[in-house]
Order: C-alpha cells, then structure tokens, then sequence
C-alpha cells in the first residue's frame, strides 16, 4: 500500500469512527466503509481526497430514536455493495450528480437490477398504475357492463365485480396516502444519509419513504378492492344470482340474496399473493437503503403509514361491498 493511500486510508478511519463513537455496534461496518471509500474514490492529488474524506465526516450522522441503528444499517448496506458499482468522485460528490443512469448503462447487475426498482416504484408510478388499474375495473362493474360480462355463466379471472363507488375509494385511499408522505416530509424535515453515497438525486426530505408507503398502500387497496368482505359462493348460490334472475320479483329476489349468504363463506387472499405482496415492500425497502436515499426508520415509519391506509382501504371495502 503506497503511503497516500495509507494516510487516507486512516484519516477515513479516525472520522468515521468518531461519528459512530455512540454506536459501537457500527464501527466495523464503518470501518469497512472506510476501505470501501479510498478503494473508489480517484486520486488525482491527495487534497481532494481527504477534502472528500472531511465532507463526507461533516455530514450529520443518523439523529433520533433509532439513530444508531439507523446509521449501523446504512453504513453495511453501502458498504457492501459490489466491486464496480459507483462511489464518489474525487471531489466528494455523489456518484449521481450528473444524473441517475438508465439501469441497463448501470455498471453492475445489482445496480441495474435497484435502479430498476428505484424507478419502477416511484411513488407517482404506482399511484398512477393503481388509479388506473382501480377505474378499470369500476367501469367494468358499471350495470350494462357487467351483465354482458357475466352473461355467458361464469366470472373472469381479471373481472373483480366492483362498483364505481369501490374503485374510488381505492384510488382515494394511495392518493391520500402519499399526500400524508408530503405531509410528514415537511412536517420531520428530516435529512437523508450523506450525499455523496447516493446513487439517486433526491430532493425531498428524508422521513418517511415515499416509495415504501407507495409500497404498502398499493398493494393494501388493490387486495382490499379484490378482497376484503368478498363471499365465495357455490355454483347453486351463483345461479340463484345470474342476472336476469327474480328481476320481476323483487321481494323474491331479497329471499334469494339471504339464502345465497347462508350459503357463502368469506374468501380468502391467496398465501402466495400475501407472500408477493410483503416481497415486493420487502425489495423496495432494500433498494431505498441500497441506493443510499434512506435510513431505516424511513422505511419502518413509510410502512407504518402505509399499513394504516390499508387497513382503512379494507374496511371502507367490506362496509361497500357489504351494502351493494
């Protein structure tokens, strides 16, 4: 090892260490960190490098209840990403300061593979995607659509049989769900990890993740439009409903529905849908501290948030569903 490269090699150390001193438990990752630093960080002249060295150690560490362990979690993730993938530049900019690449002109699988992650989950992605998804599906349960649908006896598998009523309030519930992530943005004011680690450029505050409460939201209302106080009916109990039928008898046709409702049984979301869904937030929340945008309290509270609105988008459901 040539002496500037040692020399930076413990300058790095001794700064990182002493920003981690209240978390014991992160100083090797730190130090990993460290040799993770002077390994990609050209070197043109030793100044640069330690005025990169020095910015990176001005830069606030983690701060509030989970700060250590936020700060523990960052510095392993960053630290282990793959030979080849970008680090600062010898000006201790962000590998991403001239903009984030394409993920097929990304240098590593892993980062092609998180970049595609990063844009794919963008919150206004899946916002849009969901909305989209959810109004198709009420003008598909519109009356003369739906009886053209189910005229031929049996139900498709893409048709979801949900009123307008129903697809609004799924679209209702993300949209407002990424409003309270603007919110609490602004509200914490929270800084996101050190810059020149990131792999993205983002402006916004830190907490909460609004790829992660996109995430959780998401896949909650699009289950609860699907699922939530859905009966699976037998073949006998589907008949008794086709439509057309007790169209002239009103009183007959109630008679009908509360028979059909003893004979019924709630359906059940699919273990493997379940299993998908909580991997694909999974995934997400991995990417987010890969790209070095967030620190895990992000992730946890996005969750939180998410998980709440889901939970809200499941009862509106079953209370429509229940009075259609």
């Amino acid at each position: 090892m040539n002496p500037l490269t040692q020399a930076v090699l413990s300058q790095a150390t001794k700064l990182l260490t002493r920003t981690t001193a209240a978390a014991p438990q992160a100083l090797d990752s730190a130090s990993e960190l460290a040799r993770n630093l002077t390994g990609r960080i050209t070197q043109p002249a030793a100044e640069t490098v330690k005025a990169a060295v020095g910015r990176f150690a001005d830069q606030p560490i983690a701060t509030g209840p989970l700060g250590r362990i936020d700060d523990a979690v960052w510095r392993f993730v960053v630290s282990h990403r793959p030979a080849g993938s970008p680090g600062p530049t010898s000006e201790g900019l962000s590998p991403a300061h001239a903009g984030s690449p394409a993920p097929w002109q990304a240098t590593t699988f892993a980062d092609g593979f998180f970049y595609t992650i990063h844009w794919v989950a963008q919150p206004s992605i899946v916002v849009t995607a969901g909305s989209l998804f959810a109004l198709t599906q009420g003008i598909l349960g519109l009356d003369p659509v739906r009886r053209r649908i189910l005229a031929t006896g049996t139900k498709p598998a893409w048709f979801w049989d949900v009123t307008m009523a129903q697809a609004m309030t799924s679209i209702g519930v993300v949209v407002t769900a990424q409003a309270c992530s603007t919110g609490f943005k602004k509200l914490f004011g929270r800084q996101r990890p050190p810059e020149m680690f990131r792999l993205a450029i983002e402006s916004a505050r830190s907490f909460p993740s609004g790829h992660m409460i996109a995430a959780v939201a998401g896949c909650g209302a699009l289950l609860a439009l699907r699922y939530a106080g859905k009966r699976a009916a037998h073949a006998s109990a589907m008949a008794t409903t086709a439509p057309g039928v007790h169209e002239q008898n009103p009183a007959s046709a109630a008679d009908s529905r509360q028979d059909v409702a003893s004979r019924t049984t709630q359906e059940q979301v699919p273990p493997a849908l379940i299993a998908g869904c909580v991997a694909w937030c999974l995934i997400v929340g991995y990417d987010r501290l890969y790209m070095g945008v967030h620190w895990l309290s992000d992730l946890l509270g996005g969750a939180a948030i998410g998980g709440f609105w889901s939970f809200v988008a499941w009862k509106a459901q079953a209370q429509l569903r229940q009075h259609r």
